[in-house]
């Protein structure tokens, strides 16, 4: 599966959600510029939502939902995924879970 995932590089600090859907998005063969997913999400100077996220991933149509869980449940997700991090307590930041196993975890991270 690695080898099919897009890679898209976020432009700046608040794009990592829209790389991140842009990326699943092309795994499934949509072809859209940044900018777009950016305006589906509602991304402005502070980022990007989960709400917004999935509200753009809907409007592509995609079947999107929000779950919290721990590690194990990383297994039960269909991949990609996007995952939702949040790093030091204060950064959030969106990555791309492409496989998981019991000892790693696979991630583009834009």
């Amino acid at each position: 599966m690695s080898s099919k995932i897009i890679k898209f590089k976020q432009r700046d600090i608040t794009d990592c959600g829209a790389a991140s859907l842009a990326s699943v998005a092309a795994f499934y063969g949509y072809k859209l510029p940044l900018s777009r997913i950016r305006q589906y999400a509602s991304t402005g100077r502070s980022g990007t939502t989960v709400l917004g996220l999935m509200e753009a991933a809907r409007k592509l149509g995609f079947v999107a939902k929000g779950v919290k869980g721990g590690f194990d449940s990383l297994y039960k997700i269909p991949k990609p995924a996007i995952a939702h991090l949040i790093v030091s307590e204060v950064l959030h930041h969106f990555v791309v879970v492409q496989a998981i196993n019991a000892r790693w975890v696979i991630v583009m991270d834009p």
